[in-house]
């Protein structure tokens, strides 16, 4: 790639950015973006050029003078600046960016080392919008590209909003400078907002404001909702069994804008309520003893179409002219005020949203990091064990130490060598399925079997592996159990189950293994059941959480990883099923597999959705 320097554009930048994939097809609202990079060091300029050039059209420098030439005659959307550049002054650089007309709300990011915070401390200082600690990945730069791009954008619309405030103010004071309720409208209004922070006046409190300005005993913002008006908006005057009682106005017609709709509901009526017509409003009124009223249309941008309406005029005579034309600049001013309220909120949601994501995302490296180090502390202590074992043997036959060797000799040497040797085999894989479960990543090669032949296989296996001739009792349910699954995994389930109780009945107590259907819940059971050591109640919740064995004094001499029960129960939750544990602490355990049954056309549940078996 060749990079622009001092001002010049990086013309094939430019070009992969306007057909790459990236920021711009997923972020479309925000239109089309260019992106400056200023860094002294070509290496650091080069790889961050890459990393957005794909999605953006970026341009390069070398350094903050060649920068500011080119502010000076094009407008970026994102400046993005290398902290650890030669010679260049960060947060000097940043005032002169937001010095040049037009650029002031450009969002600065910068990037920099380790020992580079001091300088991107005053940089945040002097206005940058972020700081990202180099190395820094493709998705992460073009994430808080994303991010910076929408709170300047935010940006913008609250200061538009706020210039549009003040330009409405300005041409209602110009327009109706002669009608001193106007002024005295807008004034009031402005001071109730200035009082709340942040433009969050509580449209309750501007209604009752409105009611006083207009001689009126209550006010209500009526919402365009549908085909309905609600009074969710806010309203003064109204007592709280009042309130309870303000059912939606329905406003349902042929009306194709939102204003006749809202006309064909009455509530742009204006004079005595005996004179409404509609037969909804007008029962809405005598429900609420109305005497008279004023209204006019008020809308907030896309949002609060509706009307706002004050009812029982304080004086003799009833309402003026002058008080619908008071009403009509306080509906203005309110729309503004609700429309900055939503744009404020949206901001914060946006935020709030940005700052969960990243405290999740920090929250699953601390995560991954912990599981790391637990693989690594299971590693270091269940394979030594038997890789010493292994060894040992290998190293007396090496040497000699055992004596000349027969066949008969092999027999009781390699049965334990290869018991090992399996035992590390068992724990290594255990591990690998763990580390895809949480890599969300299993591929289960899923098949219509009976469940029945994957629990006499794994029988017959544990038989021949142990000293367990004649404990293993089999109950098979006489008809086939067809279940839609991956059978290497279901067998590694009921492997783990069976080798468990073996395991925890060291006295040489039986253990019953039983196959059964469960109509009721279309299910298909195998049930473990062991007389051994058993589990303490308080101990229980730990059964399936990963590395969560319970060692106790009898069971302290058992080998065993804590993976076991955690990958049995995710991977029967990966096949619909599930594992049920009951066990008393002195007398034995029951563990109960379920799975769902194949219908006539075999269905089965897999990664969250079903899929048929031809």
């Amino acid at each position: 790639m060749t990079m622009a320097v001092a001002g010049q554009q990086d013309t094939s930048a430019l070009a992969r950015g306007r057909t790459g994939r990236g920021v711009v097809e997923h972020a479309p609202e925000l239109g089309d973006i260019r992106v400056f990079v200023a860094a002294g060091d070509p290496t650091t300029r080069e790889r961050l050029t890459r990393s957005l050039a794909v999605a953006l059209p970026v341009e390069g420098f070398s350094d903050g003078a060649g920068l500011l030439t080119r502010l000076a005659d094009a407008s970026p959307d994102v400046v993005i600046v290398d902290v650890a550049t030669p010679g260049l002054d960060v947060a000097e650089l940043i005032r002169q960016v937001r010095g040049v007309l037009g650029q002031e709300h450009v969002p600065v990011l910068l990037v920099g080392g380790q020992h580079d915070e001091d300088v991107a401390l005053a940089g945040l200082e002097a206005g940058a919008a972020d700081y990202l600690r180099t190395p820094v990945s493709p998705r992460m730069l073009q994430q808080r590209v994303r991010y910076a791009l929408a709170v300047a954008r935010f940006g913008r619309e609250v200061v538009n909003a706020r210039r549009d405030v003040a330009d409405a103010r300005a041409l209602a004071s110009n327009a109706l400078s002669a009608h001193d309720d106007a002024v005295a409208v807008l004034h009031a209004i402005a001071s109730r907002v200035d009082e709340a922070a942040e433009f969050s006046a509580s449209l309750d409190d501007l209604a009752e404001l409105i009611s006083g300005l207009v001689g009126a005993e209550r006010v209500v913002f009526w919402v365009l909702e549908g085909d309905e008006l609600t009074s969710d908006g806010g309203s003064s005057g109204f007592t709280d069994e009042q309130r309870a009682r303000m059912a939606p106005i329905s406003c349902a017609g042929d009306g194709a804008t939102a204003v006749e709709r809202i006309e064909h509901s009455g509530a742009l009526v204006n004079g005595r309520a005996d004179d409404v017509q509609q037969p909804a409003y007008h029962a809405w009124l005598e429900s609420m003893a109305v005497r008279d009223v004023i209204s006019v249309p008020w809308s907030a941008g896309n949002r609060g179409v509706g009307a706002l309406a004050a009812y029982d005029s304080t004086a003799a005579d009833g309402f003026t002219p002058g008080q619908v034309r008071t009403l009509g600049v306080a509906a203005l001013a309110a729309a503004l005020v609700w429309q900055l309220k939503h744009n404020e909120d949206a901001a914060h949601d946006e935020q709030r949203a940005e700052t969960e994501s990243l405290r999740s995302h920090a929250q699953r490296m601390e995560d991954l990091e912990q599981m790391k180090r637990d693989f690594l502390n299971l590693a270091a202590h269940e394979l030594r064990g038997p890789l010493t074992v292994a060894r040992g043997y290998l190293s007396m036959v090496e040497e000699g130490a055992m004596g000349p060797l027969d066949q008969a000799d092999l027999h009781e040497v390699l049965p334990v060598i290869m018991g090992k040797l399996a035992q590390m085999n068992q724990l290594i894989n255990e591990m690998l399925e763990t580390a895809r479960l949480e890599d969300r990543k299993p591929e289960l090669a899923v098949s219509l079997v009976d469940l029945r032949d994957i629990v006499r296989s794994v029988v017959s296996d544990a038989e021949a592996q142990r000293d367990a001739n004649g404990r293993v009792q089999m109950r098979l349910e006489e008809r086939p159990l067809l279940v839609a699954v991956d059978a290497a995994r279901i067998t590694t389930v009921v492997s783990n189950l069976v080798d468990n109780a073996l395991k925890y009945s060291p006295d040489g107590g039986e253990v019953h293994v039983e196959t059964a259907a469960d109509a009721a819940r279309q299910v298909a059971t195998v049930s473990v059941t062991d007389s051994g050591l058993g589990i303490e109640t308080a101990d229980m919740p730990r059964l399936f959480q990963r590395f969560g064995r319970i060692l106790t004094r009898e069971n302290g001499n058992i080998a065993g990883t804590g993976l076991g029960l955690y990958l049995s129960q995710e991977l029967a939750h990966l096949h619909g099923g599930e594992i049920v544990a009951e066990s008393e602490a002195g007398v034995g355990s029951r563990f109960t597999l379920s799975l769902p049954l194949a219908g006539p056309r075999p269905r089965t549940t897999v990664l969250g959705g079903e899929v048929d078996l031809a």
